[in-house]
């Protein structure tokens, strides 16, 4: 897979190593329960060795935190910088032909002009002081493509002023999805300073 174009490996190995330290963080505090559960029902069942429908019951249990290992969520997003003040009413984005996806470029000049500033593509950064976006991104596969790493750099004065660098990893099921919906909220906080809105939360499970 190519198209890391403008990506500066000591940043991507550090934002990947937090992302691995998170993942690791959770999965051992997943392991230490399922030990503990499975401790406590194996006792019980010493206890009653007539009981084997239990036998059936701790074995399902443990299936399913043995399934919540998988769907552990290890990804990374991080923001640096600020949204540029007076906001930008235009703005040139340097071409990336390395990209795996060729509707990848057109989808990021898109939702510039939607947050209402005037693009221009352009094959290398301007030589004045004109602001400019640089962006990469890369797939992968897992039964379906999904939009692996991504990350963009506003720059203006030889500077990089903000950016935004995602990264997601195999075990992560959230990866999945449009590529579009998943840079929109990223884009719009990099270049207008717009907080992505909460994720909705799960109605609670019911107990009857």
């Amino acid at each position: 897979m190519g198209g890391f174009g403008f990506v500066k490996m000591t940043i991507f190995e550090q934002s990947e190593s937090k992302s691995h330290y998170r993942c690791f963080k959770r999965l051992f505090w997943i392991f230490s329960h399922v030990k503990k559960v499975s401790s406590r029902v194996q006792s019980h069942l010493e206890k009653n060795p007539a009981a084997t429908y239990k036998t059936a019951s701790m074995r399902n249990l443990l299936v399913l935190l043995a399934a919540s290992l998988l769907l552990c969520q290890c990804n990374s997003l991080q923001y640096t910088g600020t949204a540029p003040n007076p906001p930008l009413t235009k703005l040139a984005i340097v071409k990336n032909t390395k990209l795996h996806m060729s509707g990848m470029q057109p989808e990021v000049v898109k939702q510039v002009q939607e947050m209402g500033i005037a693009t221009t593509l352009v094959d290398v950064p301007p030589a004045t002081n004109e602001p400019y976006l640089t962006f990469t991104a890369n797939w992968a596969w897992d039964l379906a493509m999904y939009l692996r790493y991504f990350k963009a750099e506003l720059h203006q004065g030889g500077q990089v002023t903000g950016s935004v660098e995602y990264k997601t990893s195999g075990s992560d099921m959230s990866k999945f999805g449009h590529t579009d919906a998943k840079i929109r909220p990223m884009l719009r906080k990099l270049i207008l300073g717009e907080n992505p809105p909460p994720k909705p939360r799960a109605p609670a499970a019911s107990m009857r």
